[in-house]
């Protein structure tokens, strides 16, 4: 079984010959450990997704160093902090609201290295899961006109919030147009926004209901009606809106699983959803020994995965996790029916 049946099986509970692999790793994470770790997650544990950006600069925005700065296509200026990870937003477009009127919304198109983007997916040989990029919503906001700032606007009923919001959509919804269009051989559109803190949501859960989830279904059932499945991706503790995204169309979910109880979401969740990976990077991962993360790994996989699927192998690798940790999770992964 290849790749990309093993991972079509896995999720869409239709039996695979194993769980798949999907590795996350991060830049700090190369820069320690360099030939040692290539080798692991390239020969030794070799992916089952392949991840395909269409963004013409995306790779500048995770290249950066200390101090280093680089502008994406929507205006934001982000700053690096570290050669470790990736950079954070120091200026934002639209602080100040003046700005609305001159702005300029980017054009997907334009953007975009579509032929590129359609060479990248191709790059997979049909053998391997591809995932094509789809786009950002809340985090986009926040981007543009500042956390604090966007707080507030919720709080006080901006009116601005309905226009940057549609504008948002819109773009995301060419985004996938253009993946259709571009004639790349999409498994899944893969979408992502961080909506919870370490402890709950970052907002009332009604006011998510009400606001974003209408929006968010637009966004996946186009990308139903091309045939692909929907990927999201949030950290934090998002419990009181897991089952808000799978009654929407969420096809696999990658959620932060050690900030909630694990329990509860199975309860929820398993059979009803593909989960990916959700392994503790925050404890178990960087400071576990390779029994534990071997253990953690068991523990996930039966809360959510059986001998149809159900769950992707996946846990990320910082800088802080140990080499031999990375390994003993991948090996417990691929013994896993």
């Amino acid at each position: 079984m290849d790749g990309r049946e093993r991972a079509q099986r896995a999720v869409d509970f239709e039996g695979p010959d194993r769980v798949p692999i999907m590795h996350s790793i991060l830049a700090g994470a190369f820069h320690k450990y360099g030939d040692a770790l290539k080798k692991l997650v390239e020969e030794d544990y070799p992916p089952d997704f392949l991840r395909v950006d269409y963004r013409k600069d995306w790779a500048k925005g995770r290249a950066l160093g200390p101090g280093e700065s680089y502008t994406d296509e929507w205006g934001c200026l982000w700053t690096g902090l570290s050669n470790d990870y990736i950079g954070q937003v120091t200026e934002h477009p639209l602080g100040d609201w003046a700005a609305l009127s001159g702005y300029k919304f980017p054009d997907p198109e334009e953007v975009g290295d579509w032929e590129g983007a359609k060479r990248a997916a191709a790059a997979g040989q049909g053998k391997i899961y591809v995932i094509g990029k789809g786009g950002e919503y809340f985090e986009r906001m926040q981007w543009l006109r500042g956390f604090e700032e966007l707080m507030f606007d919720f709080a006080e009923g901006r009116k601005e919030l309905e226009f940057l919001s549609e504008k948002i959509i819109e773009h995301n919804l060419k985004v996938i147009e253009l993946w259709q269009g571009c004639g790349a051989d999409l498994d899944a559109v893969q979408f992502g926004d961080d909506w919870g803190s370490q402890m709950a949501l970052m907002m009332r859960p009604q006011l998510w209901r009400e606001f974003f989830k209408p929006n968010y279904k637009r966004i996946f059932d186009l990308t139903h009606e091309f045939g692909w499945r929907v990927h999201f991706h949030s950290d934090g503790n998002v419990s009181e809106i897991v089952s808000d995204l799978v009654e929407i169309g969420v096809d696999v979910l990658n959620i932060q699983l050690p900030v909630m109880d694990l329990r509860q979401l199975s309860r929820e969740l398993k059979g009803k959803v593909c989960v990916r990976g959700g392994l503790d990077r925050q404890k178990i991962l960087p400071r576990g020994t390779a029994e534990e993360v071997k253990s953690h790994v068991r523990e996930v996989h039966g809360a959510f995965g059986s001998n149809e699927g159900g769950w992707i192998g996946n846990g990320e690798i910082g800088p802080d996790v140990p080499l031999e940790n990375a390994r003993a999770m991948y090996e417990q992964i691929v013994s896993l029916a």
